[in-house]
């Protein structure tokens, strides 16, 4: 039984992510495990009947022209196995994972009208991408060397391409005004970020010296985060960029 395999006809579009979770769940409890997905097939090996849980999700690494396992990937799959999460396949953008029924493994995504445009927006792209691929690739060596002067000749740039991005100041901001906090602290504290993207960020700012993170000896296992010396040198710009926003949330009557 363990050997017997079977190819059904894949009829879902990329769009149809949650209806693919469905029809997963559906073949796990006639006795059928997701193995790969093909172009117009999908592969499928013979389990015991059971239960079980899948997630599909969009990995904006991924797509048609991008290779299944680059190291960008396999991080995300390796955060998303840390969550509870285990990796079945991909296929272009999409994700597939599993979990027993009895587990209970943290969401991937945890707003789904977020999710829902991450989704949208990453398809669209995609489709869009593959398209002007070979223009691009006419354009990319001028586009490379034109990046790696901007990068060495502007300042801002530089600075912009440790801090940027929408998570990694408010958390430096959180940890500054908390002195040390856990990882679940942070995720109570920054409405509306992804555990997958807490991660990556943290793990940003780690590499790039601006957060320590500490790790106790301990059961259960306690981690700590907090800011290193060299990132405290922000705090004087951080108060500058807070007290300036606080401005303009009043003159706009916007909510504190």
């Amino acid at each position: 039984m363990k050997n017997k395999t079977k190819r059904v006809f894949w009829g879902f579009f990329s769009l149809d992510y949650k209806a693919i979770e469905a029809y997963l769940e559906e073949m796990a409890e006639k006795g059928w495990m997701l193995e790969k997905v093909g172009r117009m097939t999908a592969k499928f090996r013979a389990i015991e009947p059971k239960k079980l849980k899948f997630y599909v999700d969009v990995f904006k690494g991924g797509g048609p022209l991008a290779p299944e396992n680059t190291k960008e990937a396999e991080e995300y799959r390796s955060l998303c196995q840390e969550s509870g999460w285990n990796f079945i396949t991909s296929r272009d953008y999409l994700q597939f994972f599993y979990a027993e029924e009895d587990e209970d493994p943290v969401p991937i995504q945890t707003d789904e009208a977020l999710e829902q445009k991450n989704v949208e927006t990453t398809l669209w792209r995609g489709e869009v991408r593959t398209f002007l691929c070979p223009i691009k690739e006419i354009f990319m060596s001028e586009n490379k060397e034109q990046e790696v002067i901007n990068r060495r000749n502007c300042v801002m740039i530089y600075a912009m391409d440790i801090i940027g991005g929408k998570w990694r100041l408010p958390i430096i901001w959180k940890l500054y005004q908390n002195k040390t906090m856990r990882y679940n602290e942070l995720k109570r504290n920054l409405v509306g970020i992804t555990n997958i993207m807490l991660t990556r960020s943290l793990q940003s700012l780690e590499e790039s010296g601006l957060v320590s993170r500490v790790e106790f000896n301990q059961i259960p296992p306690r981690v700590e985060y907090s800011l290193t010396d060299n990132c405290l040198q922000l705090v004087p710009a951080l108060e500058s960029i807070y007290n300036w926003g606080h401005e303009r949330m009043i003159r706009e009557n916007l909510d504190l």
